[in-house]
């Protein structure tokens, strides 16, 4: 840098003024800043212990380099190939993680790796390793794939310390592959992977976890809703909507009047029930239609709360001339979970 400085004083004479040196100095100390960076990724100084404690750290954009250029030289290998590797890594740190999986009565009949179903589920999870790196440098789009993922595995028995189990798996995968050229700097990188991976899933199971009390619930209702919480809702809602807006209108207005009973006085349909069962009237099935209509409105607009917002409070106004409540409020969402 100091040589740079003399040349160009040399060769721009009276014209490198102290504003051209400045500008130069701004230049040398943007090239010198990253190639130090770069060049310390490649310090072959760092023990497992050292790896294991720089985790946890962000991941840099050449270690993002490091992991999309050894993964495009593991891949090579065939995805089947790398899959079935790395279930032999989990079965030999983990044996008892085999009885997780569909394809486990295969090793009934002999080599389970030989399993069509084992190497099926081994490509999948390998282009899910690969969709991972692609996505590195946008955590953004990764993350909530990622937390999907998560939530469907939660349902597979899938707990966190199984996270260590393929995360290790993964790198021995990774040196056989790539031999001599996994080097400590590369495998800094990739835990710096599998850790945004593996924190990012069990942060999103945490969720399901069947721990939360009916108190502790209602003392974190007033919290933030997460992305995580969002996918649950848009999730259930879909498979709770599948049964038919009239039919889950009708489950909605049953429940609401065996809490209150008096609120069908709020309604217009409220004299049908002098004909008989009211469930059956032809209004209150229309009124729960757009009910349950709006609900889902609601669930659609969640990712965008600016939008949604104005939308409920025209709402509310609406129905202040109906003669509801702020209590009323306590009653239909008691309603709504039991629906």
């Amino acid at each position: 840098g100091s040589a740079l400085m003399m040349t160009l004083r040399d060769g721009l004479g009276e014209a490198f003024t102290p504003e051209v040196k400045l500008a130069w100095s701004k230049v040398w100390n943007i090239v010198a800043t990253t190639m130090v960076s770069a060049m310390s990724v490649c310090a072959p100084s760092l023990t497992d212990d050292e790896i294991q404690a720089k985790a946890t750290e962000p991941l840099t954009n050449v270690e993002v380099h490091l992991v999309e250029e050894t993964w495009s030289k593991a891949a090579s290998l065939g995805t089947e190939t790398v899959g079935v590797l790395l279930f032999q890594h989990i079965f030999t740190l983990a044996p008892e993680a085999l009885q997780l999986f569909s394809f486990k009565s295969d090793a009934q009949a002999g080599n389970i790796y030989e399993s069509a179903r084992l190497k099926s589920h081994g490509v999948k999870v390998v282009t899910t390793v690969g969709a991972a790196v692609g996505g590195l440098r946008n955590l953004d789009a990764l993350v909530p794939v990622l937390e999907a993922l998560a939530l469907r595995h939660v349902s597979y028995g899938v707990q966190p310390p199984h996270f260590e189990v393929v995360g290790s798996a993964l790198m021995m995968t990774l040196r056989d592959g790539l031999g001599e050229a996994f080097t400590p700097e590369v495998k800094l990188a990739w835990s710096k992977v599998w850790n945004i991976v593996a924190t990012t899933m069990v942060s999103a199971m945490s969720v399901c976890a069947p721990s939360l009390t009916d108190d502790e619930i209602q003392a974190k209702a007033t919290e933030p809703l997460t992305n995580v919480e969002v996918h649950l809702v848009e999730e259930t809602w879909s498979k709770a909507a599948s049964l038919g807006t009239e039919t889950v209108g009708v489950l909605l207005f049953q429940h609401i009047f065996t809490l209150a009973p008096e609120a069908l006085q709020l309604f217009s349909f409220k004299s049908d029930a002098q004909a008989g069962n009211i469930y059956e009237s032809a209004r209150l099935k229309s009124h729960g239609v757009k009910v349950v209509t709006t609900v889902g409105a609601a669930v659609g607009g969640l990712r965008n709360l600016d939008a949604l917002v104005p939308v409920l409070e025209a709402l509310a106004l609406r129905h202040v001339s109906y003669g509801v409540q702020p209590p009323h409020f306590e009653v239909v969402g008691s309603a709504l979970m039991m629906t």
